[in-house]
C-alpha cells in the first residue's frame, strides 16, 4: 500500500511539473540472447540485445514479447523488486505459439524498480524426465502439450518433458467415442471438459490409451417409476437404428455403441435421472455412450393438464398443435367436437391454415372473440383453461377484390423491393402494371423501404408516408384502388383534364386500367396510363391538348401522362349529311370525324388537302 501511494504522489508531482511523462524503461537480464527473441510490436523487426542487463525504451508501449527461439525452453522467469528487494516467479505466464515456441508478454506496474530475470536452456537439456505413452492407433487420438501436438506412433512412445513447465498433458479424441479407455498408472482417467483426457505425469510415468472395442455385448437394464411412466419412453435407437425390444429382459448392445433415448419431455416432468448411479439431465434427446453395462433409472411425473373442447367446421383447413408449432406435436381433428388435453405447464394450443384457407372467426368460452388482425396471422395461439370451448369457422381464401400496383425501377431496390400481405406472404410484382387480386384479410399490406434507393409510396395518387421507425410503407387497399412505387424517381404530379361534347355514357375513361375518370380535373402523377374506350356502336375522336390521336387496334385511344393533358371527347356522325351547324367551320373527313388532311368537307363543300 506504501508503495503504491507513493507512486500516486509521486505521479501527481510528475503531472503538475511537467507536461508529459518520460517514456518507460524496461530493464531485463537475459543469460543468452541467442536464445531468445524480443519484439515490442508484433510487426516490428526483433530487438538487438546483450547478454545480461538490457535497458529497452518501450515508448509509449507497455507489453514486450519475449520469445523462446526453436528449440529452446524458458527455464526462469522472475521479476524482482528492487524497492523492497523481492522477487516473484512469473513463469505461469508462459504460452505458447502455434509452431510450439514457448513466449512470455511482461509488463512491468514500476518500470522504476523492476527487472525481469530470464534464463534460458536448450530443450534437449532441460527436458530431464520422461514418461511411457503406449497407443494401439495413433490416428484415433491427438497428444497435446499445452495445445501443441506431439506425433505418436503405434505401440510405445517414449515422451521428455522438462518437469517444472512440461508436466501436464492433454490426450485430445478425435471424436467423442475414439477412446475406448486411458489410464495413468494402471488407473482409470475420466474425461474433462471438452472430452479430454488430462494427465500430470512425473518422470517414469505410463500413459495406456486404447482406441479399440472389445467385441463384447454390455447389457442395458431400464429402471422407470412414476406416473404413466410406460408412455414416456417416445423411441430408443441403438447407432441410429430403432431399437423396439429395449423394454424387454436381456436387452443389450455391443461395446462402443450409441445409445439414444427420447423421451416425451412436454408432457412429464423428469424427476430423476441416473446412469450407473452417477447423476444425468434428462433433454428431450439423450445419447449415451455405451462401454459397459449399464443400468438406466428414470423417474417422471406427468404435467397436469386441461381438458377442452375444440370445434371444427372443416378439419381438413387447419391444423392444431399441442403448444407451439415447432413442437412439432399435432392434435387428429374431426368435423364438429373434439376433446383436446393440453398441458398446464403450455396452457395454449396453436391453429395453423391449410395452404388456401383463413380462420373466419374464433370464439372461446368466456373470452371476447379473436379479431380479424389477431386471425390474419400466419397462426394463432390460443390461450386456454379447464372445459373451456373453442369453436372454429374457416373459409377457403377467395380474392375477388381487385387494386392496380405500378412499380417504377425496381432493380435499384435490389433484393429490399418486397410487397407483403398482413400474413407476410409475398406478392410477386414487375416494373410496370402489376393486377393486384386481394381480400380483405390480405390488409394490411407492407412495402419495404429500399436501404440503397430512396422509396416513393402512392395511393391513389396522394403519398404515403413511413412508419414511425422509417422501415415501412403500411397500406390497407380498396377495390379499385391505385398503389406506385418508384425507385430512385421523385414522379412529376400533372393536372389531367377531361372535355366531351355529351356525356360519358358511350364511352368508359380510365386511368391506371382501373380508375374511372369523369368529366373534370384529376391529379395524375407521371407515367398514368389513360384509356378512353368506346361502348359498342360509339364513334367518337379523341384529341390530346387540341391534337388528334389514333385509335388502338380495340378501338381505343391511349396516352401516357408526361405533362398537363387536356382529353377532349367528340361524336362522330356516321355520314357528311349529319355535319351540324355547330361544326360548320371546322374540317371533317367523309365519315364526319375531325381531320386534317385526306378528302376534307367544309360547309358542305369538297376540299382537297
Amino acid at each position: 500500500m506504501k508503495k503504491i501511494l507513493l507512486f500516486f504522489i509521486a505521479a501527481l508531482t510528475l503531472s503538475a511539473l511537467c507536461p508529459a511523462a518520460s517514456a518507460a524503461v524496461y530493464r531485463v537480464d537475459i543469460d543468452d540472447v541467442s536464445n531468445v527473441t524480443a519484439v515490442i510490436n508484433l510487426d516490428d523487426d526483433p530487438l538487438t540485445l546483450q547478454n545480461g542487463l538490457n535497458e529497452i525504451d518501450m515508448g509509449d508501449q507497455q507489453w514486450l514479447r519475449i520469445i523462446a527461439n526453436d528449440g529452446v525452453l524458458f527455464t526462469d522467469l522472475t521479476v524482482i523488486d528492487s524497492y523492497d528487494n523481492s522477487e516473484r516467479s512469473v513463469a505461469g505466464g508462459i504460452q505458447n505459439l502455434p509452431d510450439g515456441r514457448m513466449y512470455f508478454d511482461f509488463r512491468a506496474s514500476f518500470p522504476e524498480d523492476e527487472s525481469l530475470r530470464v534464463r534460458t536452456q536448450a530443450a534437449a537439456d532441460a527436458r530431464t524426465a520422461s514418461f511411457t505413452l503406449n497407443i494401439d492407433n495413433p490416428a484415433k487420438a491427438d497428444l497435446q502439450l499445452k495445445d501443441v501436438s506431439i506425433p505418436l506412433t503405434q505401440g510405445s512412445n517414449v515422451i521428455k518433458f522438462e518437469p517444472a513447465s512440461e508436466s501436464v498433458y492433454e490426450i485430445v479424441p478425435l471424436d467423442y467415442y475414439s477412446i475406448y479407455s486411458l489410464t495413468h498408472n494402471g488407473q482409470p482417467v475420466d474425461r474433462g471438459e471438452g472430452y479430454r483426457y488430462q494427465v500430470k505425469v512425473a518422470d517414469g510415468d505410463v500413459v495406456d490409451v486404447v482406441t479399440t472395442y472389445p467385441d463384447v455385448d454390455c447389457a442395458i437394464s431400464f429402471s422407470l417409476s412414476g406416473d404413466d411412466v410406460d408412455d414416456f419412453i417416445r423411441e430408443v435407437d441403438v447407432n441410429g437404428r430403432p431399437a423396439t425390444d429395449w423394454n424387454k429382459p436381456g436387452f443389450s448392445v455391443k461395446c462402443g455403441s450409441v445409445l439414444t433415448l427420447r423421451g416425451r419431455t412436454d408432457e412429464y416432468e423428469v424427476m430423476s435421472f441416473t446412469v450407473n448411479g452417477a447423476v444425468e439431465t434428462f433433454s428431450a434427446e439423450v445419447s449415451l455412450f455405451i462401454a459397459k453395462d449399464t443400468e438406466l433409472k428414470i423417474d417422471v411425473r406427468k404435467y397436469a393438464s386441461y381438458k377442452i373442447t375444440l370445434n371444427v367446421d372443416d378439419p381438413a383447413r387447419v391444423t392444431a398443435y399441442r403448444g407451439y408449432i415447432n413442437d412439432g406435436e399435432t392434435f387428429e381433428l374431426q368435423a364438429g367436437a373434439n376433446t383436446l388435453e393440453i398441458l398446464r405447464k403450455n396452457p395454449f394450443f396453436t391453429l395453423k391454415p391449410a395452404e388456401g384457407c383463413y380462420i373466419k372467426t374464433l370464439t372461446v368460452t368466456g373470452q371476447e372473440d379473436f379479431t380479424p388482425d389477431e386471425l390474419t396471422k400466419s397462426s394463432v395461439q390460443v390461450p386456454v383453461v379447464d372445459d373451456d370451448v373453442v369453436t372454429v369457422v374457416t373459409a377457403e381464401i377467395v380474392r375477388d377484390q381487385k387494386a392496380m400496383v405500378y412499380v417504377h425501377n425496381s432493380k435499384s431496390a435490389g433484393e429490399d423491393f418486397s410487397v407483403k400481405r398482413a400474413d407476410n406472404s409475398a406478392v410477386s410484382l414487375t416494373d410496370g402494371y402489376n393486377e393486384l387480386p386481394f381480400y380483405d384479410r390480405d390488409n394490411t399490406f407492407v412495402i419495404t423501404k429500399a436501404l440503397e434507393a430512396s422509396t416513393a409510396v402512392y395511393q391513389n395518387e396522394e403519398p404515403v408516408e413511413l412508419d414511425f421507425a422509417g422501415y415501412n410503407f403500411y397500406v390497407d387497399l380498396w377495390h379499385g384502388d391505385v398503389l406506385k412505387i418508384f425507385y430512385d424517381y421523385a414522379p412529376k404530379t400533372y393536372q389531367l383534364t377531361i372535355e366531351s361534347d355529351d356525356e360519358l355514357s358511350d364511352v368508359d375513361v380510365l386511368m391506371d386500367h382501373i380508375r374511372p375518370l369523369a368529366v373534370g380535373q384529376a391529379k395524375a402523377l407521371e407515367f398514368s396510363h389513360v384509356t378512353v374506350a368506346p361502348k359498342a356502336g360509339a364513334q367518337v375522336g379523341v384529341e390530346v391538348n387540341g391534337e388528334p390521336i389514333v385509335a388502338e387496334s380495340d378501338g381505343s385511344f391511349a396516352l401516357t401522362v408526361d405533362a398537363d393533358k387536356t382529353v377532349k371527347i367528340t361524336r362522330e356522325e356516321s355520314s357528311m349529311t349529319e355535319i351540324s351547324a355547330d361544326k360548320a367551320q371546322r374540317a371533317y373527313d367523309l365519315l364526319g370525324r375531325p381531320a386534317s388532311k385526306g378528302l376534307l368537307i367544309l360547309q358542305g363543300k369538297k376540299i382537297v388537302k
